[in-house]
This record gives structure tokens, sequence and C-alpha cells, in this order.
């Protein structure tokens, strides 16, 4: 099965989070929207999957990914089944642009949803606002409601900021009495160029030994609970390789497809430079053994000292995007939680 991370709306977005790290890259390239991908681009990237596979993984994000239209992944699924494609789909979206519309693709297609939330109200809509400055967080809460009211699969995903580490016990709690049980917590990833630190080592060592009390706590009693992070950790701990990105220490091209159909390698090197070719004008076999898709295999290397340390095996150096001379910006912050967790 081959996978593909689309951006159909690009960096366009409804909303303005006051950590959104594809705005940052969107700012660092010559041109930030490379607008909403048209029918055709879609196609392109439909035959070339089935050109070399029966089954394929669709994940959309953005910017937000829902701004493209119902439409647009109507014709998609419909596109699919022209060229004999069986498709997977799953999207990332902030929740806000959900309708009755939507419900009923989602659920015709099995669609994945994974939803931004940033835990409680107030926390949430400190962080998660309109482009004009509204909160957001009833108009998501409700939609997510909606999800559960149609059984749509879905995923709870909440960015790590100092903010939301104060209150690590209370989201959590919050999340398991609505029954919001798949939970995913990525760090807040620092601007490209800038030296100032999102998240310190000491606020994501607290988060992490704070939420894994919780955690497996709810675990030990039964508890239908899922973690992302944790969850891949029992995976390597007990010899399997890990399924999310950055976590078995070595990047592979993830076909991360722009509105315009340009093709980049990762989520976080949408940037000029890293382009791969185009989907519209360039085979897969052309995007994925280009010198620059080499390059950017070949250019992850961890730090010696990484290798030499008692976590390597689990930690693996990490994602490159948080790496500074090959050592992972959060290197002491995991020393400090696997001391803590498997004590």
């Amino acid at each position: 099965m081959i996978s593909f991370l689309i951006k159909p709306s690009s960096s366009l977005c409804n909303m303005s989070c006051s950590y959104c790290f594809y705005c940052d890259e969107a700012k660092n390239r010559e041109n930030a929207s490379l607008g909403f991908m048209k029918k055709e681009t879609a196609e392109n990237i439909i035959k070339k999957a089935a050109e070399i596979s029966k089954e394929a993984m669709f994940v959309f994000q953005g910017g937000e990914p829902l701004l493209a239209g119902v439409e647009f992944y109507k014709d998609f699924a419909e596109m699919c089944k022209g060229y004999g494609l069986k498709a997977h789909y799953s999207i990332q979206t902030n929740g806000t642009l959900i309708d009755e519309e939507f419900i009923r693709f989602f659920k015709e297609n099995n669609v994945l949803l994974g939803v931004s939330l940033d835990g409680v109200e107030e926390v949430h809509n400190s962080l998660r606002k309109t482009a004009d400055g509204k909160p957001t967080f009833k108009t998501v809460f409700d939609n997510i409601k909606l999800l559960q009211k149609n059984e749509i699969e879905f995923n709870i995903l909440t960015v790590i900021t100092p903010e939301v580490v104060k209150h690590t016990e209370e989201i959590y709690r919050f999340y398991m009495e609505n029954g919001f049980y798949c939970q995913q917590y990525i760090p807040c990833i620092d601007e490209i160029n800038s030296s100032q630190r999102a998240l310190s080592n000491s606020e994501y060592a607290d988060f992490l030994k704070r939420l894994f009390t919780l955690y497996f706590n709810d675990k030990r009693r039964g508890v239908p609970v899922s973690v992302r992070y944790f969850d891949n950790l029992l995976m390597k701990l007990n010899g399997m390789p890990a399924e999310q990105c950055g976590m078995n220490g070595i990047c592979t091209v993830q076909l991360v497809i722009e509105g315009d159909g340009t093709v980049y390698p990762c989520d976080f090197y949408c940037i000029d430079g890293y382009d791969l070719g185009n989907i519209n004008t360039h085979s897969l076999d052309e995007i994925l053994n280009s010198s620059k898709a080499k390059s950017f295999l070949n250019d992850n290397q961890t730090a010696h000292k990484c290798k030499e340390c008692e976590f390597f095996r689990i930690c693996a150096g990490g994602c490159k995007r948080y790496r500074a001379d090959g050592l992972n910006d959060f290197c002491e912050a995991y020393k400090e939680f696997f001391e803590f967790s498997m004590r």
C-alpha cells in the first residue's frame, strides 16, 4: 500500500492558532499559499497511485483541509473507485467546518478523523481562535459530539504548550469523561528562524510524567484509553517498530502533496529547497529517486553520544526537525521521563 499526505487547501485556514507550524513554514517560502487543489491534480495523484498499487492511504491535512469543500472529497472518492483503487481516508481538521453533509461523506467512506482540541474551554480558546480572533471551543466540541453520535471514528490531537502543561490532569480527565479515548499529544515545535523555545525540557518532562501516570493507572484498570506516543513506546519495548513518524530515528519520503501538486518529503519540510518535483509533471519513480529525496534521507544523522545512551533503542534520536547538531531538543526531557516510567 502506498501513502500520501495531501494539502488540498494548501496553507489556507479559517483559524489563526498561536503556534501553527505550517503557517510558519508557509511564511518561509516564496509562495505562502499554493492554492486549492484542482480536480486534475487530484486525479493525477490517484492515477499514479493506481499504477503501482491496488491500495492507497490518503491523509488530508492543511491549513484546514475541509476548506476544499465536500464536493472535492466526493469527487476524489469517485475517482479512486474509477481507477479500481482501494482507498483509505484520514483527515486532520480543526473541527470547525464539520456539518451534516461532511458527516454523510465520512460515514459512507469510513473516514478516520483527527480533530485538533487543546483541552478544556479556557485553555483551548486561549490558543485556538478564528482568523478574526473569536473563540472556537464550543463549535469544535459540538462537532466532536456530532461525530460520536454518528459513530464516526476519530481521535483528539492536542499540541503541548506551557498552558496545556499547567492543566494536564484536568485536560486528560475532561477527555475521558467525554469518551475521547483515542488521544495524540505532540510537543509545540519552534519556529524555523527563531531561537526562542516554545516548550522547555522541564515543561515537557513534567507533562509526560503526569500524563503517563494517568494513562498507566487507567490501563491497569482496563480502561480502553490510547495515547499514541505511549502506545508506540510499548511497541518498541516489545521489539516492534513504531508506527508514529519520528520514533524510529529514520526518515522516509512521505509524499506530501501541496495544493498545486508540488511534492515534499515531510510535513515539517514543505519549504523552498525541499521540493521533489510535481505530481502533475513527474512520475512517482522520478520523485522518490530524485537527488533531493536521497539527500533528505541521507541528512538524518543522530549525534554520536545519542547512540551511546541507554535509552537510544526506544528514543532513536527522535524526529530530525526537533534536532540541533544531531541531538534532540527534548533529550533531557525524554531521559527524565524514561527514568521515571521505567523504574
